[in-house]
């Protein structure tokens, strides 16, 4: 039987700006090493439960009326976001890491190290007036990020 002595399974890969590609697929590993279907809440959101009111707007249910499913997703995306948010170096943190959606900050991770990756982050940083808009660039809550890896 293998021994996990010899690895560090408590500290996930850290992210510090270079090699994005590298360490995406680190941190997937190690995300789905510590729960398989964290990974999924990461990818996918963790459809936060709402209520329709009789205006039709949509309103976040109370946590008190969530069922023990629903909790449990809630709980993993927590997980999910405190994991993403341990990886990432400060640098990176610090640049407007505000959302609270483990799938908001995925969604964002992508999409700014993609144009970064492509050589075209001067680019997406024309088009957002500053930190303060990059802040605001998270998803709504029916919206996704799917990754092709």
């Amino acid at each position: 039987m293998a021994s996990l002595s010899n690895c560090f399974v408590n500290y996930p890969p850290i992210f510090e700006g270079i090699d994005f590609s590298l360490w995406k697929r680190r941190v997937k590993t190690y995300v789905k090493f510590i729960d398989f279907d964290l990974w999924n809440i990461i990818s996918y959101g963790p459809s936060i439960p709402t209520w329709i009111k009789d205006d039709g707007t949509a309103i976040v249910k109370p946590k008190e009326k969530l069922n023990r499913d629903k909790k449990e997703r809630l709980n993993k995306n927590a997980m999910g976001l405190y994991i993403l948010q341990c990886s990432l170096h400060n640098d990176i943190f610090n640049h407007g890491c505000s959302c609270e959606i483990a799938n908001e900050l995925w969604g964002r991770l992508l999409l700014l190290y993609k144009y970064k990756n492509e050589g075209n982050m001067a680019n997406i940083l024309d088009n957002f007036n500053g930190k303060k808009e990059i802040n605001h660039l998270c998803l709504m809550t029916n919206e996704q990020i799917t990754d092709s890896n």
